[in-house]
């Protein structure tokens, strides 16, 4: 079809068919400002409520947009920069108009779009629909065409309802993923940890995913286990070991919603590593499948700045948090681990320090309820940097803590005094309590 035959589809009064003319032109200035005209259509005015739907397009701008995907016989190129892909924002605009009418128009389109980003948009917009059709469209475009090269995360975060029909995904979703194995894992974890997919109504289901599962938990466990052991932290925290950790977390998390008695031995294994991350979700599975736990695992999990919280989350959710050590139930204690998960972040240190040391507290409102905590930390021998963790308020019982303000700046422990690395971090005890 040609052009104009195919931007006849807009309605008269729409202006998507200019925009998407605009975003096929040969002039690379035209398509730019196509492209930031398109993104200001994206833009919402409360980021609370940028995924309620807005139904902002009629009907028949939708099914447009989607069939120009699909009709569009003329080069619509990816741009030069990547990110900088009009029609993919054209495409994320159906986000918040998702008309179930869509949907036979979703997989044509997706065959047409080669380009990865453009199919990840489609992908998202099928779980925000989140019906049974719109699984089976889900379904069929991976069976026919696979997963797009490096998926977006708000597909994954999409596709957690779409296990709400685990006949039309499971276990060929997962078992297909490839690289996305990881991320598809996570989702299913949160389908079920949600209960928008009940083991108990999976059935045979149910079991391939189990027979999958374990096969690939006996993989991880033989290969992590070939890292344990090792003297120090650093190792937990090695580009080499990474991939393989996550992936084994997230294969011991799965356990724990499976039958089987293969998966105790597997389980009861990792629950001795001494990568307490490895040890946190075999502990966590083996309580959430009623099984006991050894107090060396516990405590193991506990004693752990980066598992800490994870450990007594993980344990309130299963109504089981009487298995956490007292020893570590300490307001401290989560202040610690509220440092740790901070510098854990890729762009901050991106590991758990090797020393990290209290050394000031102080309590920053009138009340005497929020308190920050400084701390200096080191990597190997390097020099003692310091860090900020709060404003916490302590009310009631001691349990994972989260300050807005935790925060560290990098800066040498002996530059100034741990009251002054308090101002440098969290700004002065009156701005902390005019933000409170």
């Amino acid at each position: 079809m040609s052009p104009d035959e195919v931007l006849s589809r807009f309605p008269p009064n729409s202006g998507l068919g200019s925009l998407v003319a605009d975003l096929a032109s040969p002039d690379g200035d035209l398509r730019l400002a196509a492209y930031h005209q398109a993104t200001e259509l994206t833009q919402v005015k409360d980021w609370h409520d940028a995924r309620t739907p807005t139904w902002a397009l009629t009907l028949a701008d939708t099914e447009a947009l989607l069939l120009v995907a699909q009709e569009w016989d003329f080069p619509l190129p990816p741009p030069k920069v990547r990110l900088l892909d009009g029609f993919h924002q054209l495409l994320t605009i159906l986000w918040r108009n998702p008309y179930p009418e869509l949907l036979p128009l979703i997989a044509p389109a997706y065959a047409r779009l080669a380009d990865a980003r453009r199919r990840c948009a489609l992908l998202s917009l099928l779980g925000i629909i989140g019906s049974r059709e719109a699984a089976a469209v889900f379904a069929d475009c991976l069976r026919t065409h696979g997963w797009p090269d490096h998926a977006y995360s708000r597909v994954f975060e999409e596709l957690v309802h779409l296990f709400a029909f685990p006949d039309l995904l499971l276990p060929e979703i997962i078992t297909t993923a490839g690289p996305a194995t990881d991320y598809v894992g996570n989702s299913l974890l949160d389908a079920l940890a949600q209960g928008i997919l009940k083991t108990e109504q999976v059935g045979d289901h149910l079991e391939g995913l189990a027979s999958y599962v374990l096969t690939s938990l006996q993989k991880s466990v033989r290969a992590a286990a070939k890292h344990q052991n090792k003297p120090g932290i650093a190792w937990r925290f090695s580009e080499r070991y990474q991939e393989l950790r996550h992936r084994t977390s997230m294969f011991l998390d799965l356990a724990g919603y499976l039958k089987g008695p293969k998966f105790s031995v597997l389980l009861n294994q990792a629950a001795g590593f001494t990568d307490p991350r490895l040890v946190t979700y075999a502990v966590l599975a083996l309580l959430r499948r009623g099984e006991v736990v050894a107090a060396a695992a516990l405590e193991a999990a506990a004693a752990s700045h980066e598992t800490r919280s994870v450990l007594y989350e993980g344990l309130t959710s299963l109504e089981t948090e009487q298995h956490f050590p007292a020893s570590w139930r300490t307001w401290e204690a989560f202040a610690a681990s509220a440092m740790t998960e901070w510098l854990l972040y890729p762009a901050e240190l991106g590991r758990e320090p090797d020393e990290l040391a209290l050394e000031y507290v102080e309590c920053v409102d009138a009340e005497q309820d929020q308190i920050a905590y400084v701390w200096r930390f080191r990597v190997a021998a390097e020099p003692w940097l310091a860090g900020v963790s709060g404003p916490f308020a302590q009310i009631g019982a001691p349990r994972p803590l989260h300050g807005s303000r935790t925060f560290s700046r990098f800066e040498a422990w002996e530059s100034a005094t741990p009251a002054q690395h308090l101002e440098r971090g969290l700004g002065t005890a009156e701005a902390i309590h005019g933000s409170a």
